[in-house]
């Protein structure tokens, strides 16, 4: 098995936010389906219920998305949300997001 780790652009999200994130992997897929994804942020940055998927963006089950909830976040912290993509012959992609908190305007 064959692990790819990458470190995908940085997004900013204000505190407090529930927000989707993406990752297209169709580049590293070379014409393998992904089949299955878990994810991993820090604390306190939450994954949100059922909201983990596996979707089509340029080809066939190329990339995924989940939903995540920055309550309880601090405003100039950056946190990583990671994505554990395991596709259909066993290879292992790891994607990373840096998420930076921005402070809710007044």
């Amino acid at each position: 098995m064959t692990t790819i780790t990458s470190q995908s652009n940085r997004r900013e999200f204000y505190v407090g936010e529930k927000r989707w994130i993406k990752i297209s992997v169709t580049d590293q897929l070379e014409g393998v389906q992904i089949s299955s994804v878990s994810w991993t942020a820090e604390s306190p940055v939450a994954l949100v219920g059922g909201s983990s998927s596996i979707y089509t963006y340029a080809t066939t089950n190329d990339s995924v998305k989940a939903r995540f909830d920055f309550a309880g976040t601090t405003a100039g912290t950056r946190y990583t949300v990671t994505a554990t993509i395991t596709t259909a012959d066993g290879e292992e992609i790891i994607e990373s997001v840096i998420v930076v908190i921005k402070a809710v305007p007044t």
